[in-house]
């Protein structure tokens, strides 16, 4: 069986076979020490933080004593002494630095006082080692273990077992079977090491550090092959997942949270918990704010430092090497991703994302998101809400749009080549040869400064060519042609099927426009032409001159005194501010001048007419 040491395999048969053959030989050494003058516990491989287990140990200066008419072990602990409780499998005896402790017949242990002797001076180390079955758990009436390790710099070690253990390490003890009473209490520990070794492990430090120690007590958390969840508690804790797909959540404190094999995932509480440090290590590891209500502020990278910028606020987490996914909250996140292949959820809230160099998948989630792929060939989702695809200002590789719930935009409005956009589902968007997929579920398309060719699809489409001699399509749907506050380009604008509106609100110069199909359109030598199948035109504030076509036609003068000519569909003419000039044209029209000194004329047909002070109406 291979085992995990934090750096590398061990394989258990392998190392028993070396030391059958060392002890067979007469003696024995590891590391260029003589082992004969001791005891090696263990036959399994380097336990991560606990290295007592592979080293020789000696009795202790004072023997155990074992009471076997209370079940009552009593250990006492030298100046630099190091003590291995343990189980004996056979039998279930308590063992101390392999050595059984006492010699009656009964050796079922019920509690264990671990304590310094008097005249200590140093520092002890003691390590439970459950590797072959828990012992001293508490009841009703008594805690199972109890450690007082006096004065010095101490340390207080657990190794868990090959099963799935549980345990619950807080302010009043410690407890390995998750019910009401605690299995041990300590006093007077300044180190922890807690080292689960295989198995689906929990481990969770809850409240403080331990009896009698500061809540910032720091404990040092080591998982073990399998699935572990490991919590830390108030102090500056450090945090190793080991193999498999690990949950680390450091708790309060600054803590240091290691993924290693497997993917891992690194869960941030609901608040602020200290200025934590991820390193994922190998495999697709997580670092999870979706608890948060507030903000927060990542960049991923692939070094092992960010400067300690990312989380909420003053928060100063550090999302270094080796996490390859992030997920926001449901505040407004700021996210920017690494220059490797990153996976980003955005959460609720209205996001920034930016994907950097790579390969990434790019999630908004719910919320109006603003989400920039950068380099590389990116998947980008925009979920709930009306989002925003920036595609920069140069090709930046073949990206995938999908837009979901919401009106949906690709905004290439910083791009200064030609473009050719279809929303289709085809890979054949962008500059020539980026190869863009903009997905039918995109709603809307910025162009750039140059002349682009922009079609939309069947649904309602908002397309802005921007800046330059544009070829503008809406297809099916109601559409909508954006043409900014001034001449820009000579645009060429179909309508295709579906009442289509194109939109000159912002412009304040005159305009001159007439749904013909011919050149001429917009103002003074801008050179649009508005195809016969526009339905719809909005004007700015300048005296705009309007003339439809057989369509039924809604023309929106603005603010200026404008001339609306309807022509001979069912048309709606609205004057707006200004002295407007309105003739409906053949047809069943409705004319609306608005404020000002208004004339009306009907023309042929019936319809309705909005009569405003000062209107002159000619039927």
């Amino acid at each position: 069986m291979k085992r995990w040491n934090g750096g590398a395999f061990f394989e258990r048969a392998r190392v028993t076979k070396i030391l059958a053959l060392a002890f067979a030989a007469g003696s024995f050494s590891c590391g260029g020490e003589d082992l004969s003058g001791g005891v090696l516990l263990d036959n399994e491989p380097p336990t991560p933080g606990i290295e007592e287990l592979s080293q020789p140990l000696t009795p202790l200066a004072t023997e155990c004593v074992f009471a076997s008419e209370t079940g009552v072990a009593t250990v006492v602990v030298a100046a630099e002494e190091v003590a291995v409780i343990s189980k004996r499998a056979v039998d279930g005896a308590l063992l101390v630095n392999g050595e059984q402790c006492g010699s009656a017949t009964t050796k079922t242990t019920k509690r264990i006082l671990v304590s310094e002797d008097t005249n200590a001076t140093g520092s002890q180390t003691v390590v439970f080692d459950f590797l072959n079955g828990t012992f001293g758990q508490g009841s009703a009436t008594a805690v199972g273990m109890t450690i007082d390790l006096g004065t010095g710099q101490d340390a207080l070690k657990f190794r868990g077992s090959k099963s799935n253990d549980s345990f619950v390490f807080g302010a009043d003890g410690f407890n390995s079977r998750l019910d009401a009473y605690n299995d041990a209490t300590f006093a007077n520990v300044e180190e922890y090491v807690f080292s689960l070794v295989g198995g689906n492990d929990t481990f969770t430090a809850a409240g403080g550090n331990g009896t009698g120690l500061a809540a910032t007590s720091s404990i040092a958390l080591y998982g073990g092959e399998g699935n572990d969840t490991l919590t830390g508690g108030d102090g500056d804790d450090s945090i190793y997942g080991g193999p498999g797909n690990d949950t680390l959540r450091g708790g309060d404190g600054d803590d240091s949270l290691y993924g290693e094999e497997g993917n891992d995932i690194f869960d941030e509480e609901a608040e602020s918990n200290g200025s934590d440090t991820f390193d994922g290590g190998a495999d697709t590891d997580t670092v999870s704010y979706a608890s948060r209500t507030s903000s927060v502020t990542v960049t991923m990278s692939t070094t092992t430092s960010t400067s300690g910028n990312d989380g909420a606020i003053g928060e100063g987490d550090d999302v270094g090497t080796g996490v390859e996914v992030v997920k926001g909250g449901s505040g407004d996140d700021s996210i920017t991703g690494s220059t490797g292949d990153d996976t980003i959820y955005g959460g609720d809230g209205d996001d920034t994302i930016s994907g950097g160099d790579g390969n990434d998948t790019l999630n908004g989630d719910k919320g109006d998101d603003t989400i920039a792929g950068d380099a590389g060939a990116d998947t980008i989702s925009g979920g709930d809400g009306d989002d925003t695809f920036d595609e920069g200002s140069a090709s930046n590789g073949s990206d995938v749009f999908n837009g979901g719930p919401g009106s949906d935009t690709v905004d290439y409005s910083g791009r200064s080549v030609a473009l050719t956009i279809t929303i289709d589902n085809t890979a054949n968007d962008g500059a020539s040869s980026e190869n863009d997929n903009v997905k039918s579920d995109v709603e809307n398309v910025t162009g750039g400064s140059a002349g682009d060719s922009i079609t939309g699809s069947s649904s309602a489409n908002i397309i802005d060519g921007g800046a330059g001699d544009d070829t503008l399509s809406g297809g099916a749907g109601d559409d909508t042609f954006l043409q900014g506050d001034d001449d820009d380009g000579s645009d060429t604008i179909s309508g295709g099927t579906g009442s289509d509106t194109v939109d000159y609100s912002e412009r304040t110069d005159d305009l001159v426009i007439t749904l013909d199909g011919t050149v001429g359109d917009g103002e003074s030598g801008e050179g649009d032409n508005l195809g016969t199948d526009l339905e719809n035109v909005l004007c700015g504030a300048g005296d705009d001159t309007v003339t439809g076509n057989s369509s039924d036609n809604v023309l929106d003068g603005g603010d200026g005194a404008d001339g609306l000519n309807g022509g001979s569909g069912d048309d709606t003419l609205l004057g707006g501010d200004g002295d407007d000039t309105l003739n409906g044209g053949a047809g069943d029209d409705v004319l609306d001048g608005g404020d000002g000194t208004d004339t009306l004329d009907c023309g042929a047909g019936s319809g309705d007419i909005a009569l405003e002070s000062g209107t002159n109406c000619e039927l």
